[in-house]
């Protein structure tokens, strides 16, 4: 959306094209001496000194910047010739004392509620309020949305008053890492005691320990203080006022307002004192550690904030020993797009400062009106085509200013914008500034005013550089931009801009459940992004069960010290179908009736699966036998089912003996007849049959481990649909079983274990004649979230996931499920199938269609919300990555060889130092 910066409405009186008073009076005053030098009497001389002057006094007159004079940029560098240079930190009451220059006195608290205390800058005659802004991801957003957040910035200016200045500073400090290590040590705990409850065995907690040691490593290379610490950009909005009472009110109504008017998307906070301090340090400085605000005592804060030593020089000014250049905007682009100040507020290691004062309306319509009036004469008085156009540009901003103003509900605001960087950055920061269209003053010879202007203060004392702007232009610099995710409990997966933190199992307004979908194509990256959250969820207390088609995690199961199950076999364990398990549905249900006639509608489906080409009267019989089985073995809706072992169930011989008894007792010809097809069918499940290896027999599978990984290999590549799917439908049902007793176990032990079912190449299970797998994950994606539970879906076939319209429906609505998406490099032709999957969960514009299909190589586009998407470049640390991609026991040993030749070595070494030297 184009929004439109109005020209200059403080328009000097012109007595002559562009001569403004002060030019006049230095005119003057040049003619004045040119003519006092030629009638000085020294003959020619006295010509030659008076054309002299006056060439210098035309010189004067060039503009050397935009707004800017020669002669007041000499008058600048004289001011600053004669003026304070150097400003040191001291107890001593010089004249050069740091104090000079720091324009606060301390911070005072001025109310406590529910034991959060209220701090406010002190600066004697006035105080300060500040308010942080955490960024949201903006670009990726629609353009509706956009505008929604930036109405909620408009909403907060518009709760200023007259008697308020505000300022809105970006900074960058260190990030604190200490929480993530105390959350990784947690972790580490939580792990223990599950092995102290034998839950967890040896071979199991090792690993997972040595993945929490690697995180905490990580962490603590990069945390606060260290060699390599990451620097994080933070947004604050500080009010000004001269009413203590007042400003507390103004600064929580801006709070309210933000969050309210953007339904709660972007959050705000007004700051304590240690996090003021901070604030106040990182605005001379990046390099302090901010816990060290919180031991400060109230008279030591402004010598804790300020800085050591401070040295003004023509160009810059020198803190501590390092040169930073300020810069302020002169003139601005007429039409600008949303968040316009984008283009300085993004530059790394750069300070910013827009400050602000609102005008009241009388007074903002009386000097609009005088400028179009001037305007109107200067497009009277004609002239060249370039000046009548730029003329009549900025009578047309004016007059739309003076609309919006009256009729528009909008306010107005005095605005000074000041960009302070590093030395080296100073030609990035002219680059970009005219890339935007933005012209800019070096404030040559008043760096020292700059620094003044840009601190924390109400200061605004460089008129000429102020331009008047409207409300909702000004809320549309929004600079609250970051694509960084950093969870207060979560791990680390990658970068983008900043260090990428994740917590799967976080709950809030936006994030309601776990659920995630994993799409790329082949090469892409997902399988190793995969691998890699898996390695980190099983080392937070979760126990995992995989559905491993191509045999891809056979490495990973055994350095984590799990169990592969061959579900083309029984060797691993036998499923019974005729073993009653509780499902999804049933849990909750009183009575355990239920369960058993859940589990009677699940064995129709089941034989309609197996028994493919059975007539539906023979079927229905066959449903009666099974009924009439569980009777004969004294199952019914009465019987306590969780008493029961697997020894209690009945098997396929056991239903093949029922029927061949019932066939022999059978009077009825139809009945006969059926029974009869009943008993050939199931011949091959029963003792000798083709198929009784796999599913005659009680329940003997058990998964005590926590990392469970079902080998679907051997059974799809029999080629067997019909077996396929039916082995599945089983598993699943299982599976869910398993989830309901990880919330019987999270009861008992009052803790908090996670259990995820991953289902890898998801496409190669789904069956377009049979929707078994595609019914399962749509049942699981919508109840394993009571259960602290995550469904996690991968494939790279997305046209599977859309073949018919049936698989379509569904495969909607298990992404719908999915809180979480990790969408890898697509080609081309996937993506219309892409964006038909995400129709109705928040869309996938055509921005995001490009940036998926130019992502490289282990870059995801990563959605935790319908509003928050981003991309990632996914990194796992080494000893993560050898979890799943080498035998750890195949190193271990490979690592003591190594030892031992080095000590061997070593010994060898020695033996030849210690030997006698040969004599001559």
């Amino acid at each position: 959306m184009a929004r439109i910066i109005p020209k200059n409405t403080k328009i000097k009186t012109q007595f002559y094209k562009t001569l403004t008073l002060s030019d006049a009076i230095v005119l003057l005053l040049g003619i004045i001496l040119v003519g006092l030098i030629a009638i000085s009497g020294l003959g020619f001389v006295s010509y030659i000194l008076a054309l002299i002057v006056a060439l210098i006094v035309g010189i004067m007159m060039f503009n050397v910047a935009p707004e800017t004079r020669l002669y007041q940029t000499l008058g600048a560098l004289f001011k600053f010739v004669f003026g304070r240079k150097t400003f040191i930190k001291s107890t001593d009451k010089t004249s050069g004392n740091m104090r000079m220059i720091i324009p606060y006195k301390g911070i005072v608290i001025d109310s406590e509620e529910d034991g959060e205390k209220t701090a406010l800058i002190d600066y004697g005659d006035y105080y300060g309020a500040v308010v942080e802004i955490f960024p949201v991801e903006f670009y990726m957003l629609s353009e509706a949305r956009q505008n929604t957040f930036i109405s909620a910035i408009d909403n907060a200016l518009k709760v200023l008053g007259s008697e308020h200045t505000a300022a809105i500073y970006k900074t960058e400090k260190p990030i604190v890492l200490d929480h993530y290590i105390e959350m990784e040590e947690y972790k580490g705990r939580a792990l223990i005691s599950a092995a102290d409850r034998h839950d967890m065995t040896e071979a199991e907690l090792d690993p997972r320990l040595d993945v929490i040691e690697t995180r905490i490593s990580g962490l603590e290379n990069c945390n606060v203080g260290s060699d390599s610490m990451i620097y994080k950009e933070h947004f604050y909005f500080v009010i000004y006022s001269n009413s203590k009472s007042g400003i507390t009110s103004a600064a929580n109504l801006v709070c309210s307002t933000i969050e309210s008017s953007s339904n709660g998307s972007i959050s705000c906070k007004v700051l304590n004192s240690p996090e003021i301090m901070a604030f106040l340090k990182s605005t001379y400085t990046q390099d302090f550690d901010e816990r060290e605000a919180k031991n400060i005592e109230n008279d030591k804060i402004v010598d804790w904030v300020s800085p050591n030593k401070v040295q003004v020089k023509a160009n810059k000014v020198v803190i501590d020993g390092k040169g930073y250049s300020t810069y302020t905007i002169a003139d601005y682009p007429i039409t600008v797009r949303n968040a316009w100040g984008n283009y300085f507020f993004n530059i790394p290691g750069s300070r910013v400062c827009v400050k602000f004062k609102p005008v009241p309306l009388e007074v903002a319509e009386r000097r609009i009106d005088r400028a179009i009036m001037e305007m109107e004469i200067k497009l009277r008085g004609g002239g060249k085509s370039s000046t009548v156009l730029a003329n009549q540009t900025h009578l047309d901003t004016l007059t739309e200013l003076l609309i919006s103003i009256k009729n528009g509900n909008e306010a107005f605001f005095d605005t000074s914008i000041y960009i302070t960087c590093k030395e080296e950055m100073k030609k990035n920061v002219k680059t970009l500034l005219r890339r935007g269209g933005f012209k800019f003053s070096d404030l040559f010879g008043m760096q020292f005013d700059g620094f003044i202007n840009a601190n924390v203060s109400r200061r605004m004392t460089l008129n000429k550089f102020e331009r008047g702007i409207n409300s909702s232009s000004l809320a549309a610099i929004f600079p609250f931009i970051s694509d960084a995710v950093q969870d207060e409990n979560g791990f680390f997966l990658g970068f983008n801009s900043e260090p990428f933190f994740i917590d799967f199992f976080r709950r809030d307004t936006e994030r309601i459940n776990s659920n995630m979908v994993i799409l790329g194509k082949s090469g892409a990256g997902k399988s190793f992004a995969t691998k890699g959250l898996l390695t980190h969820l099983a080392s937070d207390n979760t126990k995992i069960y995989i559905l491993d088609p191509e045999k891809e995690y056979d490495i990973m199961c055994k350095n984590l010290g799990g169990k592969i199950i061959d579900v083309g076999s029984a060797k691993q364990g036998r499923l019974n179908p005729f073993h009653v398990v509780t499902s999804l549905e049933d849990e909750g249900e009183e009575g355990v009736s239920t369960s058993l006639a859940a589990h009677l509608q699940f064995l129709e489906e089941f034989f309609k699966l197996i028994l493919d080409g059975i007539t539906k009267d023979a079927l229905e019989i066959l449903n009666e036998c099974v009924r009439q089985l569980y009777d004969s073995f004294d199952i019914t809706n009465t019987t306590q089912l969780d008493t029961l072992k697997p020894e209690d169930y009945p098997t396929f011989q056991d239903l093949f003996n029922y029927v061949s008894k019932a066939y022999v007792k059978a009077k009825d010809d139809f009945l006969k007849t059926n029974l009869r097809i009943i008993g050939t069918y199931l011949n091959k499940f029963a003792e000798g049959g083709r198929n009784s290896m796999l599913w005659n027999g009680y329940s003997t599978i058990t998964t005590d481990q926590n990392f469970i990984v079902f080998n679907f290999q051997s059974l799809l590549a029999n080629k067997n649909p019909d077996i396929a799917n039916a082995q599945m439908l089983l598993v699943m049902r299982w599976l869910e079983n398993e989830i309901i007793k990880n919330k019987d176990y999270n009861a008992k032990f009052n803790t908090k274990r996670r259990v995820i079912v991953a289902i890898d190449e998801a496409h190669v299970f789904i069956d377009p004649k049979k929707d078994v797998a595609l019914d399962f994950m749509f049942q699981m994606a919508k109840r394993i979230r009571k259960y602290e539970g995550m469904l996690l879906v991968i494939t790279q076939n997305i046209k599977d996931f859309v073949g018919t319209p049936e698989i379509a429906r569904k495969s909607t609505a298990i992404i719908n499920a999915c809180q979480y998406s990790l969408i890898f490099s697509l080609a081309p032709h996937d993506i219309n199938d892409l964006v038909a999957l995400y129709e109705k969960a928040g869309k996938i514009n055509e921005s995001e269609q490009e940036v998926i299909i130019s992502n490289p190589r282990g870059r995801a586009f990563i959605i935790t919300s319908p509003y928050a998407r981003t991309n990632v470049e996914i990194s796992f640390a080494k000893p993560i990555i050898e979890t799943f991609e080498k035998d750890l026991e195949v190193l271990r040993r490979e690592e003591e060889v190594k030892d031992i030749e080095i000590d061997t070595l070593k010994v060898d070494a020695g033996n030849k130092e210690e030997s006698p030297k040969p004599t001559n």
